[in-house]
């Protein structure tokens, strides 16, 4: 081992200065890897202290001015922004405030705890609402974001002079940028005339509709407008994504015919949408569902159906009689024969946890959430599957899956019907745009936690109604109907981020307490899926190998992963290797231990920082090469 580390620290004898230890591009692949909810607190404050000091250096060198004089130079010329406008510029910061504002809401969230003890019901909510941000990229969307403080300087004639200066600007002090709150009076919080929609009025329509009364409420109620508005425009631009999913992913439909459904379905339903939007959403739908084909494997629904039996057998729903002698009660009569498979008793608890877990292996185990796949109870909770799984009843069991796929093109249709009802019933009324706004935290949090990242202004708001429907049960008692697994509606299962049978199923889960005996709801719902793309990743780094990794050592693995990365982003940037190159020459080394593979890792990042040195690019190259032969 001792050999080993000399080695990769031969490539330390050249060294870079500390401003090229980060790049625009660096900077946003932390920013990134940063808001995974497996980073800590700590290591998370870290990375935005970093990056906002390096965002400084780069804007420093991209306009030739001091670091000590950037905001003078914004405040001197109107134009100045302007060299933050392009494209690696907009990336960054996009995905610098985005982990920024999930940090304050962390933070908002946090002070209001002092006063109240939230529950596990408050704690899920939140939880789900930071780790979606994990997962959630809004340059992938094109949801791109670049915040400035407005600063008025000098008086001229007795008009001072304003200039726009970028957030990351207005402290050198993160804490002091975390503490800050976004304001915006309500006159320029709406669209002009010309750009108005149902759920987002111009001013002048605002003004018509609200009765007279203080700049305080009128300011209260435009904002809590804002974020109905933009949480209503977000849930139809991942409910898109679910029509393109349950329909591409399954090969029910191709990709033109997907389309023109998923085109079809924003127009209808995106109220509040304006046309460049609607066009966005089906565009973003689209290019979700091509990315998604890359890493799952798409199936018909013949397969989908031997895909689902299989987790179920796998997980002891389905018996094979051979093997196990069951009660007589238990056995299912299929025509005149007895087939040779038997499940457990409809109202088991175990039974329930069985289809969860299935649920969450695969990657449609979102259709799972549907009447068509599931015997329900008196209260809507899934007492059994409608799969047979035997070889003769494949062409059922994959018709199951059809009426499932149409089932939850109906239900999000539906929970779109309700969305938009509710934010036109709640508009120029704050009394129930604040209801509006729990409703929406409770049954989608995604959609939400996207809210508030292009609406700092909102983040108290966002954290008070968590602290609310939280301490309130009869704020939550009707959302838990309306979320039912099976019920009437299932939106905050579909809607999450398009397809996540892990975060769908699981919020659900959690914060309905539908399965009220499955208790790791948030941790599903946070990790799952990335875990399974680490999983992925670790055996594409073995070369193929049938090697797995077993649940207990992959939740501890993962996070140690996370966190390797994120420090090998943040003090060797200049590199030109990426983590995953790194990781896969560490595994080499270590015979395929991933543990003995992060062991090696953290030495020699460790043995380098004590070195005071940075990585070159060809340097680290080299390492990874002699790296290589050296294990050979």
């Amino acid at each position: 081992m001792k050999v080993l580390i000399i080695i990769l620290l031969s490539a330390f004898s050249l060294h870079t200065s500390a401003k090229d230890r980060a790049t625009v591009e660096s900077l946003t692949s932390l920013m990134e890897e940063t808001r995974n909810p497996v980073i800590d607190q700590k290591t998370r404050l870290e990375s935005l202290h970093f990056s906002r000091r390096m965002m400084e250096q780069l804007l420093s060198k991209d306009v030739g001015v001091p670091v000590k004089d950037l905001n003078r130079y914004f405040l001197q010329s109107a134009t100045a922004v302007q060299s933050l406008y392009s494209d690696d510029w907009y990336d960054l910061q996009t995905e610098f405030y985005t982990t920024l504002h999930q940090e304050i809401f962390y933070q908002r969230l946090e002070a209001m705890k002092k006063n109240y003890k939230i529950t596990e019901y408050g704690t899920n909510i939140a939880t789900s609402m930071i780790g979606h941000l994990g997962d959630f990229s809004p340059r992938a969307e094109g949801r791109f974001y670049i915040r400035t403080n407005k600063v008025s300087v000098g008086v001229v004639q007795g008009k001072s002079r304003s200039s726009n200066v970028p957030f990351f600007l207005m402290s050198s002090n993160m804490n002091d940028l975390l503490a800050m709150d976004a304001h915006t009076p309500f006159e320029e919080l709406f669209p002009t005339a010309k750009n108005e929609t149902t759920t987002n009025p111009s001013l002048d329509t605002f003004m018509k509709h609200t009765p007279i009364t203080t700049r305080a409420l009128n300011q209260e109620l435009a904002e809590k407008m804002q974020i109905n508005h933009r949480i209503g425009i977000r849930a139809a631009a991942n409910s898109a994504k679910t029509i393109a999913s349950i329909y591409y992913l399954t090969n029910e439909l191709n990709r033109s015919q997907t389309e023109n459904k998923v085109a079809r379905f924003v127009n209808a339903n995106c109220e509040g949408c304006t046309p460049r939007e609607k066009s966005d959403f089906t565009k973003g739908a689209m290019t979700y569902v091509d990315n998604m084909r890359k890493v799952i494997q798409v199936v018909s629904t013949e397969n989908l159906a031997k895909n689902f039996c299989s987790s179920l057998k796998k997980n002891g729903y389905i018996w094979d009689l051979d093997k196990s002698k069951p009660h007589a009660l238990e056995m299912i009569a299929d025509g005149r024969n007895i087939v040779r498979y038997v499940k457990h008793r409809k109202l088991s608890k175990k039974n329930q946890e069985i289809l969860t877990m299935s649920i969450m292996e695969q990657d449609m185990g979102i259709l799972f959430l549907t009447r068509s796949m599931n015997e329900m109870n008196n209260f809507n909770e899934p007492a059994g599957t409608n799969l047979r799984c035997v070889p003769s009843t494949l062409k059922k069991d994959a018709e199951l899956i059809r009426l499932a796929i149409k089932e939850a093109e109906a239900n999000v249709e539906e929970y779109m019907t309700r969305v938009n009802v509710k934010i036109l019933k709640a508009r120029y009324d704050r009394h129930a745009s604040q209801r509006a706004l729990e409703y929406f935290i409770q049954t989608n949090q995604a959609a939400t936690a996207e809210a508030l990242v292009h609406f700092p202004q909102g983040i108290k708001d966002f954290a008070k109604a968590v602290i609310e429907v939280d301490k309130d049960v009869k704020r939550r008692e009707t959302t838990d109907n309306v979320i039912t697994w099976g019920g009437n509606i299932i939106g905050v299962g579909l809607i999450l981020t398009g397809i996540g049978a892990p975060e769908g199923a699981a919020v659900l889960i959690a914060t309905a307490g539908v399965v009220k005996s499955v208790s790791s709801g948030t941790y599903f719902a946070i990790r799952s899926q990335q875990e399974k793309k680490f999983a992925r990743e670790i055996l594409l780094a073995k070369k193929g190998t049938e090697d797995f990794l077993i649940e207990a050592n992959l939740r501890k693995h993962y996070s140690e992963y996370m966190k390797l990365k994120v420090q090998y982003i943040k003090e060797f940037a200049s590199t030109g290797i990426s983590f995953f190159q790194l990781q896969k020459t560490a595994l080499a080394a270590t015979g395929g231990s991933v543990e003995e593979s992060h062991k090696l890792l953290h030495k020699v990042f460790d043995a380098a920082k004590s070195q005071g040195q940075d990585m070159a690019q060809e340097k680290i190259s080299e390492m990874v090469i002699q790296f290589a032969l050296n294990m050979r």
